[in-house]
């Protein structure tokens, strides 16, 4: 691939041609490709993120619903520390530009996170036979497996010579 200089001492050689005329004639076609690769990349990247809320949703819902296999007694406090959690987790995402908020707020799902599954072995050993235990904190632990991915997804982006290169060839 050819590098930004070599975009702008094209540009300087051939002035009045368009950077396509330009970068054909030069030889050097590849970053006219990367502009439809970004935005290709870009749908991509936002219809994956749209899933992993649709699987994080999913994977909330079928632990909740599982909640059920505890002890009566148990429950009322699961389904509170549910509750809080997928509060917190809403939170995360209601304060995305403000760095502050969102560590702050991604440090109280962790803390829930912590609660809950201590609240649910607790209820899945005072819960008589198996079934709770292995099919409760199984889908916890999933569901927290997708929080986890969630956050990794939000923070991968294309590298900012990329931006800098949409940039530098709208301004041409």
């Amino acid at each position: 691939t050819m590098s930004l200089q070599t975009v702008a001492a094209s540009i300087k050689q051939a002035p009045g041609r368009s950077l396509e005329v330009v970068l054909q004639r030069s030889g050097n076609t590849a970053h006219l490709e990367e502009v439809p690769l970004t935005f290709s990349g870009a749908a991509a990247r936002f219809e994956g993120r749209r899933e992993l809320i649709r699987d994080e949703a999913n994977a909330v819902g079928t632990a909740y619903l599982r909640v059920d296999l505890v002890s009566a007694a148990a429950q009322p406090l699961l389904r509170q520390n549910f509750r809080d959690y997928v509060d917190a987790r809403l939170n995360v995402y209601a304060h995305v530009t403000d760095p502050v908020a969102t560590n702050a707020a991604v440090a109280k799902v962790g803390k829930l996170q912590a609660k809950l599954w201590r609240n649910a072995v607790a209820a899945t050993a005072a819960t008589p036979g198996p079934q709770a235990t292995t099919v409760l904190l199984p889908a916890i632990n999933a569901m927290f497996d997708m929080a986890t991915t969630r956050m990794v997804a939000a923070q991968a982006h294309p590298p900012k010579v990329i931006y800098f290169m949409l940039g530098f060839l709208a301004l041409l």
